[in-house]
């Protein structure tokens, strides 16, 4: 069976195939694959990119790109006949560059302070480098006056956290990862607090991650010093 997804915002997006309303299923050995394509024949759907292919697997996820429409085919292994539902479920909106948040500017003893995040089904999208922590999520500041900002990652609203936070920041106004790890780098792993200078007029991309893949909230503090 087929279905046309075109995603709403760009970053990690979960493809699940769960029970029907009755209670009743889903397949035991269901299977999943998504291709990045608007196309309406098959030849042509399974000529395009391939996103996801979970076989005998009820999910999948795979990193979208906002505003692109994907073909989601579900089956099953041995031909079992189950009611199911499909449950698409996206990841937070800032998970790629691209969908940056941005930090309004701030003046010297200012301070910014986000409403609550979560790192849930956030990942990395293509060009992010090794080295850095899984489930990122990004903000981008661009500063007025010259001097240094402090950025922290705090308790939510709630005091929940995010376990071993990493924290990092580069001034570029580029649009993709692997351009934005091109300018100058700070912070790294296991950092919840950094501190960087800044330029007057120019832009830093910021991105709070995890060491080892913990899901957890947790809210970005942006001071100006």
């Amino acid at each position: 069976m087929w279905w046309t997804y075109t995603a709403t915002t760009g970053g990690t997006t979960q493809v699940s195939i769960i029970s029907a309303n009755d209670g009743s299923g889903p397949y035991p050995n269901g299977g999943i694959w998504v291709w990045e394509t608007s196309a309406s024949t098959i030849a042509a759907v399974e000529a395009s990119p391939v996103k996801a292919n979970a076989y005998r697997a009820n999910a999948t996820t795979f990193n979208a790109t906002k505003g692109q429409t994907y073909k989601v085919r579900i089956g099953t292994t041995y031909n079992e006949v189950a009611n199911f539902r499909v449950r698409v479920e996206t990841g937070p909106g800032n998970d790629n560059v691209s969908d940056a948040v941005s930090i309004n500017a701030l003046s010297s003893g200012q301070s910014y302070t986000s409403p609550d995040w979560t790192n849930a089904l956030a990942g990395k999208e293509a060009g992010e480098n090794d080295d850095l922590s899984s489930r990122g999520l990004w903000w981008a500041y661009t500063a007025t006056t010259t001097g240094s900002v402090r950025v922290s990652v705090i308790a939510d609203s709630t005091g929940a956290t995010l376990p071993r936070p990493s924290t990092y920041a580069w001034d570029s106004t580029a649009t993709t990862a692997s351009q934005v790890q091109t300018g100058t780098r700070y912070g790294d792993w296991g950092t919840s607090v950094i501190t960087f200078p800044v330029t007057a007029g120019k832009t830093y991309k910021i991105r709070v991650g995890n060491v080892y893949g913990d899901l957890g909230k947790f809210r970005l503090k942006l001071d100006a010093l």
